[in-house]
């Protein structure tokens, strides 16, 4: 295998078609009941603990570390944090389906990356499920529809 072609699928593997982020899930996987369960499933083993169940970045995790970091006394034993992220802030919400199956794949910023942890089909279902999250946090705002939905 020549370097840097170890894979074909750019969609798959990285969440990029023709050089930007995809919008929707490979052709290989269906969006459907299913997929968004297993998402939801992993999404809650992997992610629930800083994000938060409902994707506020109010996770057990994220509590508990903001208090260590404001102790009154100052942080305890030099405890640093950076608070988890809102999955439903406008910069993550506009995120294509790709941009998230990047990140959760490789991490930002201070978050580690779960490729080694989670399987490329369910990087791609918790991104489908957070897609479905975000809907369900704002739909009566936009009436936008989960990515790759089908029209």
């Amino acid at each position: 295998v020549a370097r840097g072609e170890s894979y074909v699928d750019t969609h798959m593997f990285e969440g990029v078609v023709d050089g930007r982020w995809a919008t929707a899930l490979p052709t290989s996987m269906k969006l459907d009941q299913a997929t968004l369960e297993r998402g939801q499933q992993r999404f809650n083993i992997y992610c629930s603990a800083c994000h938060g169940y409902a994707g506020y970045g109010d996770g057990a995790v994220n509590q508990r570390a903001m208090e260590l970091v404001s102790n009154v006394n100052g942080p305890v034993n030099g405890t640093q944090w950076v608070a988890a992220k809102s999955l439903h802030d406008e910069t993550t919400r506009h995120q294509p389906m790709g941009q998230l199956f990047n990140t959760v794949t490789h991490g930002i910023r201070n978050m580690a990356g779960y490729g080694a942890q989670i399987s490329v089909d369910d990087r791609w279902a918790i991104a489908a499920y957070v897609k479905a999250l975000q809907f369900s946090q704002d739909a009566g705002s936009s009436g936008a529809k989960v990515a790759g939905a089908a029209n």
